[in-house]
């Protein structure tokens, strides 16, 4: 490991694993840590609503901004925290959520 780095880690087979960011910078890092869970868990053709991740439709949007030309530093800023909570959730939690935070 390299000090001052961001590293992503998970469980996998039920061993540790680690792979680095690459940068010490936190936004820089969640967007390799978005990058990388779309990577993990992209699937090929259609997929049921529960198997798609909040985290994804965010770097589907980030990655569109910038193959767009756009200037997404506001928007990758943004994202941090919703990425932070929404980690792990599916489109299909979206609205308990919302009902839950609402009350």
């Amino acid at each position: 490991m390299t000090l001052g780095v961001d590293y992503i880690v998970w469980t996998e087979g039920g061993r540790s694993r680690q792979r680095s960011t690459g940068t010490a910078d936190s936004a820089k890092a969640q967007i390799e840590f978005a990058q990388f869970l779309q990577r993990y868990t992209r699937h090929a053709g259609a997929r049921d609503p529960s198997e798609v991740l909040v985290t994804d439709v965010l770097t589907t949007y980030l990655d569109h901004l910038e193959a767009a030309g756009k200037d997404c530093e506001r928007a990758v800023y943004a994202s941090v925290p919703l990425t932070k909570f929404f980690v792990g959730k599916s489109i299909t939690d979206v609205p308990a959520l919302c009902i839950s935070f609402q009350r």
